[in-house]
């Protein structure tokens, strides 16, 4: 069963990237992204709705809503960025995200204090390692950090950068 949610959510999501490319010549970038986590709020209710029959109580902590609306506010910034980056090169910004487990390698342990088991961390470093290859042609004309230079220089990937930099946070 858990295969078959992982493969289905890694479709939708490219889904919903490409709708989301399609939809940045016509509509701007705060529309695309509101539009998308609102379809995906309404998915998520009609989810939990029917799987708890209700909803959960709210807290009514300051302790849960600071954080919260920090949290919020971050990840509105996030959302934005990223549909604004999905207007460039698709093939050179989504694989960006995969290195979100990298930067949570360093943001973890300052925020949680816990670390990354040793084969957790050779896992991270493969995909690390995967995104770094996938520039093997800029790799062998450019040097070592052409890869690097590459994905700076273009706006796409830079713009998925700083989205994946506050996911770590976030």
């Amino acid at each position: 069963m858990w295969v078959a949610l992982v493969l289905s959510s890694a479709l939708f999501e490219s889904f919903s990237n490409a709708a989301s490319h399609a939809a940045s010549k016509h509509a701007s970038t705060t529309v695309i992204a509101w539009w998308s986590r609102f379809v995906a709020t309404l998915v998520a209710l009609a989810i939990l709705l029917l799987w708890r029959g209700g909803l959960p109580p709210v807290p009514a902590v300051s302790a849960f809503w600071i954080p919260t609306l920090i949290s919020m506010s971050c990840n509105t910034v996030a959302a934005l960025l990223y549909v604004q980056a999905l207007r460039y090169d698709l093939s050179l910004a989504v694989p960006i995200t995969g290195l979100s487990p990298v930067f949570l390698l360093v943001s973890e342990p300052l925020i949680t204090g816990s670390f990354v088991p040793a084969l957790g961390m050779i896992g991270v470093i493969v995909i690390g390692a995967g995104l770094y290859i996938q520039n093997a042609d800029v790799l062998r004309t450019h040097g070592i950090f052409g890869p690097f230079k590459h994905v700076w220089r273009e706006k796409g990937p830079r713009l998925m950068l700083i989205v994946v930099l506050i996911w770590a946070v976030t």
